[in-house]
């Protein structure tokens, strides 16, 4: 009995292990600050624009290309920046260099739920949930190709 006990403990202990070793090495340093924001903690510096739209797409969040008009902000218009909302309010900025190399992810204060629909405008927070209730493509199994049927 008393080895039975000390194989589960040891196998516990290993899970452990395993699952902070994996947990560790999936987080891209500088950014565990997004570790525990599901959606997104598979955000990457390496990232190209479309793995970022193909991301926003797989968990449907809101996003929103920034525009900056101030002709004298010179380091904003060599780049392109976007803000990515959940539905929970977790939100983060982020910085694409004009040759589509990912300059950087700031997260933002979390946006109250209630006041996401203030935030972004009625029209735009109606479009996003309904596109949130919309079928995942992403997820959703494609037919075969090729001619005629097997």
């Amino acid at each position: 009995k008393s080895d039975l006990r000390m194989k589960s403990l040891f196998l516990l202990i290993v899970a452990a292990c395993l699952f902070i070793a994996q947990s560790s090495f999936a987080e891209e340093r500088g950014l565990q600050f997004l570790s525990k924001i599901p959606e997104f903690r598979d955000l990457s510096l390496k990232m190209t624009e479309a793995q970022l739209r193909a991301h926003v797409e797989k968990h449907r969040l809101y996003i929103k290309e920034l525009h900056f008009n101030d002709p004298e902000a010179e380091s904003k218009r060599d780049r392109k920046s976007y803000q990515l909302i959940t539905p929970e309010g977790e939100s983060v900025f982020i910085y694409f260099l004009l040759s589509g190399a990912c300059a950087g992810i700031q997260r933002m204060q979390p946006i109250p739920k209630q006041m996401i629909e203030n935030e972004i405008g009625v029209a735009e927070y109606r479009a996003w949930m309904e596109r949130r209730k919309k079928p995942n493509q992403a997820s959703e199994p494609t037919a075969p190709s090729g001619r005629g049927s097997p």
